[in-house]
């Protein structure tokens, strides 16, 4: 088993003779194992700030059923909560739902299965492990900014987390630790555009292709209208999927299906920030299509699309609107959060944010830098020509009114003649003007396909 930081797991045993098997076991899959019977002591070790991540508690414990043990485990606020898998002998179903209503991840019934305890024991890891790659790149982040580590968001006086005019610092908090209890997860990728893309990198035909985008009936009504535009219009309208991939091509239909999957990434339920999200999807796509056209004057080839470098730059400030509609959704934080301190802690984190979740998905190094750095040149080691295209390409479409602000003004008035970006790829003011005509042409005639 690779050294994850997650190979230590405690296993809390109410009845001595039970689970001896399962030590064994657990010793065999290269887990340091340590034994614990008391209940106190239990929920002591699992909330140290430095605690294991990782328990197998049995649900017969002296003095405490495994419903209230969880209870008392989750009511202290902590950045390290262990991942709690639920020996559940015998017991019946309604139990089972109480235990991790109470705050279990998870439960195993005997006869046990090994296979079975194995996979669930990875599953929990691999969820420790995700949690913990998002918040300690934000802790290490906020540690160089105040000196002080992140350890529990600031509780209310009836025990809620709430936040109502809140500073960025205490906004965060509350994200940074509801994403480490597992309470908000990160977005999952859209299915077709990852199956697209494997389809792509494997040397798969159009008509396979079709064939796959055919399972998402969006996508491919979609793909049809955009083929039939005026920006690819032919003498006749396409009837068929394949028909449009053909006409279309496959790298631009691979723009297409990017755009159009993670179209959907961009909803909430909280109506005080539809607004705002509806605004970072203008922004995202319109810094894809900028990116693209950059490219093309400048013909310049890389590795990665521009468009979908562009269309994935800010995603991390989706994940933290997301976060915060979540929060206010579940009264953790108050609805009265002032726009400027959303914007801040939005302009300070996002980076971290978007760069951890694009590695979750498992994008390149190229996806993932640009992520961190593109509105921050400066702090990164090396600056790629597609950096420099996504920094120029996010300030061009900032300039034209394609940014988070209702009055359509950006906060800082940038001078694009005085950028890094706008100097390092040597463009002049007529590559400029002709790059926001173009921008403007393509979100003013395809943008209503992205509804």
């Amino acid at each position: 088993m690779v050294d994850d930081g997650v190979t230590r797991v405690l296993l809390a045993q109410g009845r001595e003779v039970a689970h001896q098997g399962l030590e064994k076991a657990l010793s065999q899959w290269g887990y340091e194992v340590l034994i614990a019977r008391n209940a106190e002591r239990v929920l002591e070790q699992l909330q140290q700030p430095a605690a294991l991540q990782l328990a197998i508690v049995d649900w017969v414990m002296p003095g405490m059923d495994a419903a209230e043990f969880c209870r008392r485990l989750r009511k202290k606020k902590t950045l390290n909560p262990a991942y709690v898998i639920l020996l559940a002998d015998g017991r019946q179903k309604a139990d089972v739902v109480t235990g991790l209503e109470a705050g279990a991840d998870d439960f195993l019934t005997a006869p046990y299965d090994e296979r079975e305890l194995r996979a669930r024991l990875d599953v929990g890891r691999r969820t420790v492990r995700l949690r913990n790659v998002l918040v300690d790149a934000l802790r290490q982040q906020q540690n160089g900014e105040t000196g002080q580590p992140v350890e529990s968001a600031p509780p209310s006086d009836d025990g809620t987390d709430r936040t109502e005019n809140g500073t960025s610092a205490n906004i965060l908090d509350e994200i940074v630790f509801v994403f480490k209890r597992g309470e908000i997860s990160l977005p999952s990728p859209p299915q077709i555009g990852m199956k697209f893309k494997e389809m792509m990198n494997s040397g798969a035909n159009l008509q396979q292709i079709a064939q796959v985008l055919k399972q998402d009936a969006a996508v491919s009504s979609k793909l049809i209208s955009i083929s039939n535009s005026a920006f690819y219009r032919g003498v006749a309208d396409n009837k068929t999927l394949e028909q449009a991939v053909g006409r279309l091509g496959l790298a631009t239909t691979k723009q297409y299906v990017e755009a159009i999957a993670n179209r959907s990434l961009y909803y909430t339920r909280n109506n005080n920030l539809k607004d705002i999200i509806e605004r970072l999807w203008a922004h995202s796509l319109a810094c894809a299509y900028a990116s693209q056209i950059l490219t093309q004057i400048l013909k310049f080839k890389f590795t990665e699309d521009p468009f979908t470098l562009g269309l994935l730059h800010d995603i991390g400030r989706l994940v933290l609107l997301q976060a915060v509609g979540e929060l206010q959704l579940k009264k953790k934080i108050g609805e009265n959060i002032e726009k400027d301190e959303l914007f801040d802690t939005m302009d300070k984190n996002h980076n971290k944010f978007g760069a951890a979740l694009l590695k979750k998905w498992k994008f390149s190094n190229d996806y993932v830098r640009i992520a961190t750095f593109h509105d921050q040149i400066d702090e990164a080691d090396f600056v790629s020509s597609d950096l420099l295209i996504v920094h120029f390409a996010n300030l061009l479409v900032k300039s034209m009114g394609y940014n988070l602000y209702a009055d359509g003004q950006a906060a800082d008035e940038v001078v694009l003649e005085d950028t890094r970006s706008f100097r390092l790829l040597k463009l002049d003011s007529s590559v400029v003007a002709t790059a926001k005509e173009r921008t403007k042409n393509h979100l003013e005639e395809l943008k209503n396909y992205f509804t």
